[in-house]
C-alpha cells in the first residue's frame, strides 16, 4: 500500500480566497490526521494573496507550497509545474485538483488502497457529480467526439478508449505524466483534460475508477450572467478549434457551434454567434 509521502497534490486557484477553498478544506478532512500531504497551491489570481504564512494553521494535514502566477496561464501550466516539482522531490504520484471540488472523506484512503492493489494502472480517478449529474468519467463516442452521461457509475478497471474525464481528482503516475509530455499549454483550461486523456489512451489500455463520489462546482452549469457567460464561452469556442486541430477531428467545433446556437436562443443575443466566428478567425 502506498504511503502518502509518495504523493504530491496540485490545487489551482483563480480569484478564490485560500481560506474559503472547498477543495483544500475537504482534502484536509479526507487525510484524517494521517501523514501530511505535500500540496502545490498554484494561484492564477491577478493579485497575490496575503497571510499565506497562516495556511498551516487552517490545513493541518497539508504541507502547502504557495506559487503565485498573475499571468493566469490556466490549469495546464500549473499542472506541468507541479509535475516538475514532484519529479524533483522524488514523488511517484500526482493528484490534480481545481478549487471547487468537494472531496469525499474516504477519497484519499480509497485512492491509496486502489493504487496498492493495481500496480500496473497509471491513472486513477473518482466519480465526479455536479447537481447529482455524473460529469466524469463519461462515455465518449470517439469518432463523433460526443460525450454521453452515464445514468449509473462503474468502478474498478475500465477500458480507456470508452471514456473521457475531467481534471479535478485525477491521480497520475509521475513517470507516465512525463512520458505523455504533460498537459498541452495551448489548451489553458477548456479541453485540457480531454486532450490529456486522449494522449493517455494512446499509451494505456486501462485506467481505474475509484469507488468514491466527489461533488464539483461546474461553472458552465450555473452561470446566469449574460456578459460573464459570453466571456466564458468565448474562451471555450477558441479552445474547441485548437483541440479539433490537435486530434484532427472537426466534431468538437461542431458541438461548440451548436452550443453557441443554444446560447443565442437562451439570451436572445447574436453576440454568442459572433464570438464563435471570431474564435474561428483567430484559430485559422
Amino acid at each position: 500500500m502506498q504511503d502518502f509521502k509518495v504523493f504530491l497534490a496540485c490545487v489551482v486557484l483563480y480569484e478564490q480566497v485560500i481560506e474559503k477553498c472547498i477543495t483544500l478544506h475537504s482534502l484536509n478532512r479526507s487525510l484524517k490526521k494521517q501523514f501530511p500531504l505535500d500540496v502545490v497551491l498554484y494561484d492564477n489570481s491577478p493579485v497575490q494573496q496575503e497571510n499565506t504564512a497562516n495556511i498551516k494553521a487552517l490545513f493541518d494535514n497539508l504541507n502547502i507550497y504557495y506559487i503565485t502566477d498573475p499571468s493566469n496561464p490556466g490549469v495546464a501550466k500549473a499542472y506541468n509545474e507541479a509535475a516538475k516539482i514532484a519529479e524533483q522531490a522524488g514523488k511517484k504520484w500526482l493528484f490534480l485538483f481545481d478549487q471547487d471540488t468537494d472531496i469525499n472523506e474516504s477519497f484519499m484512503e480509497q485512492v491509496r488502497v486502489s493504487i496498492g492493489q493495481n500496480p500496473r494502472i497509471n491513472l486513477f480517478c473518482p466519480v465526479i457529480k455536479s447537481r447529482d449529474v455524473i460529469i466524469s468519467p463519461t462515455f465518449i463516442l470517439t469518432i463523433l467526439q460526443k460525450t454521453l452521461i452515464p445514468t449509473r457509475f462503474a468502478t474498478g478497471i475500465q477500458q480507456s478508449k470508452n471514456y473521457t474525464l475531467i481534471n479535478s481528482g485525477l491521480v497520475i503516475n509521475c513517470k507516465e505524466f512525463k512520458l505523455l509530455g504533460g498537459y498541452d499549454e495551448e489548451l489553458r483550461l477548456d479541453f485540457s483534460d480531454h486532450y490529456f486523456f486522449y494522449k493517455y489512451k494512446k499509451r494505456n489500455t486501462f485506467f481505474y475508477i475509484v469507488p468514491v463520489i466527489n461533488n464539483h462546482g461546474f461553472s458552465t452549469f450555473f452561470e446566469n450572467d449574460p456578459q460573464r457567460t459570453l466571456k466564458r464561452f468565448s474562451t471555450y469556442y477558441h479552445a474547441s478549434f485548437i483541440y479539433s486541430s490537435k486530434i484532427k477531428n472537426l466534431f468538437p467545433v461542431f458541438w461548440a457551434f451548436l452550443r453557441g446556437l443554444k446560447l443565442v436562443w437562451q439570451y436572445q443575443s447574436f453576440a454568442f454567434f459572433k464570438a464563435f466566428l471570431k474564435s474561428k478567425k483567430l484559430s485559422s
